[in-house]
């Protein structure tokens, strides 16, 4: 039934009370029967980094799913020792910003996670990276480092190449479950798939 079915005082007390929830900054629905009145709050929680990551799933997966056509790996961090490589791999870090590639970014994470993975991802590497880092950039570095060097090691480090929608914001922020169970496996499987499609020949028995 319309409220304009009913009657006026009816309508105006509705209006007045609607009005008196906006004034106190309710949100939420009251609802009046012949017995009883009922106040549903309406949840204003503003959507967390982590879900706005997961929405984005979709195409985090269509992405690990596109062809690439050249397969040639990243190349590696100058031939210099473990510690002069970190540097000169956190020095680039420090020089992100809002302006850099997407898949500059990846590329130097995924450098940064697979020196540390020589090194068992221990707590001494991940002491000397910030010692080099700035403090705005220690955050985050080690759980973004680390997934995206085990997501294209997984698929294949030439697909950092033109890669869009993921990005080292969104594997920081994802949830352990959406990485593990999800992500991980397309590209896995990904990369099977890419083996499976490859010539015969190519392959030297």
């Amino acid at each position: 039934m319309d409220l304009s079915e009913f009657p006026s005082e009816v309508r105006i007390t509705a209006v007045a009370l609607q009005n008196i929830l906006r004034s106190l900054g309710q949100e939420g629905t009251l609802k009046i029967s012949n017995l009883e009145i009922e106040y549903e709050e309406t949840s204003t929680r503003r959507p967390s980094h982590t879900d706005r990551v997961h929405g984005r799933l979709p195409y985090f997966i269509a992405e690990l799913r596109r062809e690439c056509t050249d397969l040639t790996p990243l190349p590696s961090p100058p031939d210099e020792s473990w510690e002069e490589q970190i540097e000169i791999i956190c020095g680039g870090i420090n020089l992100v910003n809002n302006n850099t590639r997407n898949e500059e970014q990846l590329q130097l994470y995924y450098q940064l996670g697979s020196l540390l993975s020589l090194r068992g991802f221990n707590a001494a590497s991940r002491s000397f990276a910030k010692t080099i880092l700035l403090a705005h950039k220690r955050k985050d570095f080690f759980p973004t480092a680390k997934r995206t060097y085990f997501l294209y090691s997984a698929q294949g480090s030439w697909h950092i190449n033109g890669t869009v929608h993921i990005s080292c914001y969104a594997l920081r922020h994802m949830s352990e479950s959406d990485f593990q169970d999800v992500l991980l496996p397309e590209a896995e499987e990904a990369k099977t798939r890419e083996i499976l499609s490859l010539p015969f020949d190519i392959f030297d028995f």
